[in-house]
């Protein structure tokens, strides 16, 4: 079933145009604030997409102004175009965020001239997502959109998404993360998708929402959402090592090699099971959604990281023996994915 079929949203991020006038450091944020306290309400974290990577996401402390059209009357229906009305009372209400901009007029006026100043002022935002902001304030999934593997992370903290990087709001965040980021779902985005002809593929919403995801009922969605958090967790660049002598990254990929068999099975059921490489059987990891503290957390993913690394254990067993009794699916996907 494509993921257009589900009960999903999709958004583009926001544009500005000019970013030297929107984007502020956090001394430049706490200098505003501090003489303009109000205008905290308007200033977003900013995730940039080129800091947006599989299963994480880099936050470089910076924040954006976030002005839509026609602000701070952007709720009233009657404005329409470029409003004279509205940028005095942008001027009264919020001076020092105003004399910020007022710096760059001249750049920001010059930016796409057959829209500035006519559909909208010259201090807002080129794109401000008017219809869906909201939404950024949500928990979602976040993607860089022209990339050579998927890159898609959970977001929790409210961050406001650039374009063209997108943004995905459900009630299926976890299961859908682990599906996006699979090589199945790499493979198959390769199919349908367009290359950009420099080695990358257009992850843009008319392809991501092609991709065929099963529904799956809460109990069978579970493993799924727990090895979501579990590469959440591993991947977060602010989290402390996981081991002191195993990179994170190692880690990572240990468990991503038996989502990639979960994710197999979904679509390849009968083909793995008489083969006997199926693994959904043997899935059994604790859920660290339980705990709060960051050490409970760790101490489950090495619990469960040893106990992969048995040699008696059935799932790794079973993914070094899939390339051998699957050659025409799963040693074909591996091989063509990164």
């Amino acid at each position: 079933m494509p993921i257009s079929e589900w009960d999903v949203e999709f958004y583009r991020g926001f544009l500005t145009g000019y970013n030297d006038a929107f984007f502020l450091t956090q001394e430049e944020k706490n200098k505003i604030v501090s003489r303009e306290p109000k205008a905290n309400d308007f200033i977003k974290p900013l995730l940039r997409g080129r800091n947006i990577h599989k299963y994480n996401y880099e936050y470089d402390e910076l924040f954006v102004l976030f002005i839509p059209w026609h602000f701070p009357l952007h709720n009233e229906p009657s404005i329409s175009g470029a409003s004279n009305t509205a940028e005095k009372a942008f001027e009264k209400e919020y001076p020092v965020v105003y004399n910020h901009l007022l710096k760059f007029k001249s750049e920001l006026s010059n930016r796409n001239k057959s829209e500035t100043g006519i559909r909208y002022e010259w201090y807002s935002l080129q794109r401000a997502a008017a219809t869906y902001f909201e939404e950024f304030e949500k928990e979602k999934l976040v993607w860089l959109s022209i990339s050579d593997k998927p890159a898609f992370a959970l977001d929790i903290n409210k961050m406001y998404v650039t374009a063209p990087a997108y943004i995905m709001t459900s009630n299926y965040n976890r299961y859908l993360l682990t599906m996006l980021n699979s090589k199945a779902m790499e493979w198959y985005l390769d199919k349908v998708s367009s290359s950009t002809g420099q080695g990358t593929n257009q992850w843009s919403k008319i392809f991501v929402e092609k991709l065929p995801i099963p529904p799956l009922d809460d109990k069978k969605r579970k493993p799924f959402e727990i090895l979501a958090d579990y590469l959440t967790l591993i991947n977060n660049p602010e989290a402390h090592h996981l081991f002191e002598n195993i990179s994170s990254e190692i880690i990572s990929r240990y468990f991503e090699d038996v989502l990639n068999m979960m994710v197999y099975e979904l679509y390849f059921e009968k083909h793995m099971k008489e083969n006997e490489i199926d693994v959904l059987k043997f899935v059994d990891f604790e859920d660290i959604s339980q705990f709060e503290i960051f050490e409970e957390k760790r101490n489950v993913i090495q619990k469960e990281y040893y106990k992969l690394k048995e040699k008696d254990n059935p799932i790794r067993n079973r993914i070094l023996l899939s390339s051998a009794r699957s050659p025409n699916i799963i040693k074909r996907i591996n091989e063509s994915t990164h």
